[in-house]
């Protein structure tokens, strides 16, 4: 059976079951036949010369911060009227070890929202492997959000992807 939690963001609680015929048995077969998929692409990956495999990676990396931008610009929105400025730098300087880098972005009107963006693109652009930088920025937005805020119940679900409606 499976059962699908979701959250909204004023905390209302709702829950799904989707029916096996219809519903689980199609995901599992698309899950199945993508998992064929990406193993027979894992294989030709493997087999193609160095330079494109650079451009493999290249396109993971692109994917990757694109993920990260999406977490930065819900995180943002979710917190801008919740924090201060001074207490989004106080999060990042206890728990970041690099210096911030400035991620203009014209889908944001709000300063503090543009800090946290900032932020949390900057841990994405990091050398550091992504548990340790799901950690952290679960430790950043935990460090600011209010009690009982959905987002300080951040879980990693296999994508960049937050629990409780928000990505990451």
């Amino acid at each position: 059976r499976l059962i699908i939690y979701f959250s909204s963001s004023d905390g209302e609680q709702y829950v799904w079951t989707p029916d096996w015929k219809r519903g689980t048995m199609q995901l599992f077969i698309e899950a199945y036949r993508l998992e064929e998929l990406i193993r027979n692409q894992s294989l030709q990956t493997q087999q193609r010369e160095k330079p494109v495999g650079r451009l493999v990676e290249d396109e993971k990396e692109e994917q990757n911060l694109a993920e990260w931008d999406i977490l930065a610009l819900q995180a943002g929105k979710a917190l801008e009227n919740k924090v201060s400025l001074p207490r989004i730098e106080e999060a990042a300087s206890k728990l970041f070890e690099f210096n911030l880098t400035l991620h203009p972005n014209s889908k944001i009107t709000d300063r503090k929202s543009q800090e946290i963006y900032d932020w949390i693109m900057t841990l994405g652009e990091q050398p550091y492997n992504r548990i340790k930088k799901l950690v952290l920025v679960k430790k950043f937005v935990a460090a600011m959000a209010p009690p009982r805020h959905p987002l300080r119940r951040l879980v990693y679900s296999g994508n960049v992807n937050l629990q409780e409606g928000y990505m990451l």
